[in-house]
């Protein structure tokens, strides 16, 4: 019998501690189609059409992953094939952001020093369509698969 209380008390401890680091690790709001972000410094979401914005982060490795997808993105903004405009928002400074762009080669607008809880991103890479009053229209979480990318250029393309 006393055998029995201490496996109990055990797995007692052993749930209560599994429930208090879930619950610290547990992230904040997340971004949902439907919500609004306010304008990011310098920007304004009603100068532009709509905008394709790219939650990314140095040393992501499903960034590093996406590269392919993102210069594609890139060179058809570039050659007026995108309905949306890109804008890659990154946490670290400026010359940090001028370096990631330019070692991935990603010819596009960066933002830099951009606080990613204040716009609901959780993780990177996150990819989400924003109108022209700030409101999510789609958002795409992590390395998307083939037919994800298709449904994103649906969402863009020329």
């Amino acid at each position: 019998m006393s055998s029995n209380i201490a496996v109990i008390l055990a797995v007692l401890v052993l749930g209560g501690l599994m429930v208090r680091d879930r619950i610290r690790s547990s992230p904040g709001p997340q971004l949902n189609v439907g919500d609004t972000i306010r304008p990011l410094a310098g920007q304004k979401w009603n100068e532009y059409g709509p905008t394709l914005l790219l939650a990314l982060r140095p040393g992501c490795p499903y960034c590093e992953k996406s590269m392919p997808f993102y210069r594609e993105l890139a060179h058809r903004e570039k050659d007026g094939r995108l309905t949306a405009r890109l804008l890659a928002v990154v946490s670290s400074d400026e010359a940090k952001a001028r370096e990631y762009a330019a070692s991935n080669r990603l010819a596009m607008t960066f933002h830099s020093n951009t606080d990613f809880s204040k716009i609901k991103i959780q993780g990177t890479p996150t990819l989400a369509l924003i109108d022209r009053g700030g409101r999510v229209e789609r958002v795409w979480v992590g390395k998307l698969t083939t037919e994800e990318e298709a449904d994103l250029l649906r969402n863009i393309a020329r």
